[in-house]
């Protein structure tokens, strides 16, 4: 039991310090190319990748008060990104069993169609209440960076954490 309560604080301090370090990698003012192409959702991408590969992904409040931070840190209307966010991971959460025998395409295509809804529905939000929305360009790459950053984050799971559909720690 207490052995299971270490895992637990283990786990979910390394996914609060990973989601730490892709905050901070998204905040730096340099960028390496020319244009000014959105940075990928890496923490969505990563709760996603533990919450279809292992068994326990991380909590719904783990996942709550994370997203509440980063809205503070990004400055975005509170509530509203977090809100779309919990109901991504959840509903990817009720589908995962149902995954595990599909092929990785059919995962990564429920994942990126779950943050291309919630990234659409946030515009129409700040658009039906007259708040800055962001350009066509910046949230079409910003979809197409976070769709092809999920395969990276699912196989960096693997590798480093050794998580995944063949690890001991799929669903039991």
């Amino acid at each position: 039991m207490v052995r299971r309560g270490l895992k637990f604080i283990a786990r979910n301090t390394l996914l609060t310090v990973l989601a730490i370090l892709f905050t901070a990698l998204d905040i730096q003012p340099a960028t390496l190319y020319a244009v000014n192409f959105s940075f990928p959702n890496l923490v969505y991408c990563l709760f996603c990748a533990w919450i279809l590969h292992t068994s326990k992904g991380p909590s719904l409040a783990m996942v709550l008060v994370t997203f509440c931070v980063l809205e503070i840190v990004y400055g975005l209307p509170p509530g509203l990104w977090t809100a779309l966010m919990l109901v991504a991971t959840e509903i990817v959460r009720a589908k995962g069993p149902r995954l595990a025998a599909f092929h990785f395409i059919a995962e990564w295509a429920l994942v990126a169609g779950l943050f291309a809804a919630a990234l659409l529905l946030f515009q129409l939000v700040l658009l039906l209440t007259f708040s800055q929305a962001m350009t066509t360009f910046a949230i079409s790459s910003y979809l197409v960076t976070t769709t092809i950053s999920y395969p990276i984050i699912v196989a960096l799971t693997a590798i480093m954490f050794r998580i995944g559909k063949g690890s001991e720690t799929q669903y039991r």
